[in-house]
C-alpha cells in the first residue's frame, strides 16, 4: 500500500493522507481530517512558509501521480478552513476522470462542505453533520477599503451559492437564509435537501425506489384479481340458481382461477 505523508517540525504528521487502496491500485483514498489551509505556519529559521498537506498545491502534486485512478474516495471530518484552497481542490477532483465518492465521517463544515458539491456520490454516517454559512474575512484599512471588502464578499458568496445549488434541491432564497443562520444539517436533512445520497448502513434512495415499484406492482396485481373475482360473482348472481353441466362448471372455474391468480403481468 502506497502512502503519501509529510512530517511537520518535530515529526508530527498532519491528519491528511492520499493513498492507493491496498487491494486495488485503481482506487485512491483521500482523508481530509484537518483544517484546509495553504500553509502550516512560518519557519523563522528557514525564512519561509511551511507547506500544508491540506493545500491545493500539495493535493495537485499528489493527484498528478495517479492520473489513471478510476475511483477516488474522499473521507471528510473537518471544520473547514481556507475556501480558496478548497475551491482549487474541488476543481481538481471535478476535472479528474475518476468517479468521486465522498464519505462524511463526522463534520463537513464550512469549506469542507464544498467537496460534497463536486462528488458523484455522497454517503454520510448517521452521526455526521454539515455546516453552511457565509464567508468570513479580515481587513485592515480605511472606510473605503472596508466597504469594498463587504462588496467583494457579496460577489464571492454569489458564486459560492451556485456551487451548492448545483447539488442541492432548494431555492437560492432558502440557501441564503440557511447560510445567514449558519445552519447545521443532520444526515437525514442532507438526504432531503440533496447534499447527500445515502446514509451509511441504510438503503439508498435508488434501492427504496425499486422496493416501492415492486410493492406497487404487487398491489396493482391484487386489485386486478379482486376486480376479476367480483365480475365472476356478479355474473353468477345475474344467472341465478341453476344446475349446469358438472364438466362445464369445473372448466369455467378452473379458467377463472388461472386468469385471476396466475395471469402473467406484461
Amino acid at each position: 500500500m502506497m502512502k503519501t505523508t509529510i512530517s511537520r517540525k518535530g515529526g508530527e504528521k498532519m491528519k491528511w493522507e492520499l493513498k492507493q487502496q491496498a487491494n486495488d491500485s485503481s482506487i485512491l483514498e483521500l482523508y481530509i481530517y484537518d483544517e484546509i489551509k495553504a500553509y502550516n505556519g512560518y519557519d523563522w529559521w528557514e525564512g519561509k512558509y511551511i507547506p500544508s498537506e491540506t493545500s491545493q498545491e500539495f493535493f495537485k502534486n499528489q493527484l498528478d501521480q495517479y492520473k489513471n485512478a478510476k475511483d477516488i474516495k474522499v473521507y471528510i471530518n473537518s471544520n473547514g478552513g481556507d475556501v480558496f484552497e478548497a475551491y482549487g481542490m474541488c476543481s481538481l477532483l471535478e476535472r479528474h476522470p475518476a468517479t468521486v465518492t465522498c464519505y462524511v465521517d463526522g463534520f463537513a463544515y464550512s469549506a469542507a462542505a464544498l467537496f460534497l458539491c463536486v462528488a458523484d456520490k455522497v454517503i454520510m454516517s448517521k452521526q455526521a453533520t454539515v455546516l453552511v454559512h457565509n464567508m468570513l474575512t479580515s481587513i485592515y484599512g480605511n472606510a473605503s477599503d472596508l466597504r469594498k471588502a463587504a462588496d467583494d464578499l457579496d460577489k464571492l458568496m454569489e458564486a459560492n451559492r451556485q456551487l451548492f445549488l448545483s447539488r442541492m434541491n432548494i431555492s437560492e432564497d432558502d440557501l441564503i437564509e440557511a447560510m445567514n443562520c449558519e445552519t447545521i444539517y443532520t444526515a437525514q436533512e442532507c438526504i432531503e435537501n440533496g447534499l447527500a445520497d445515502e446514509i451509511a448502513g441504510e438503503a439508498s434512495a435508488s434501492e427504496l425506489i425499486k422496493v416501492n415499484q415492486l410493492r406497487t406492482k404487487q398491489l396493482n396485481m391484487m386489485i386486478s384479481q379482486h376486480k376479476q373475482m367480483n365480475n365472476v360473482l356478479n355474473q353468477l348472481r345475474v344467472q341465478g340458481p341453476s344446475e349446469p353441466d358438472e364438466q362445464v362448471n369445473k372448466f369455467e372455474f378452473k379458467s377463472f382461477f388461472e386468469k385471476a391468480f396466475f395471469k402473467e403481468e406484461k
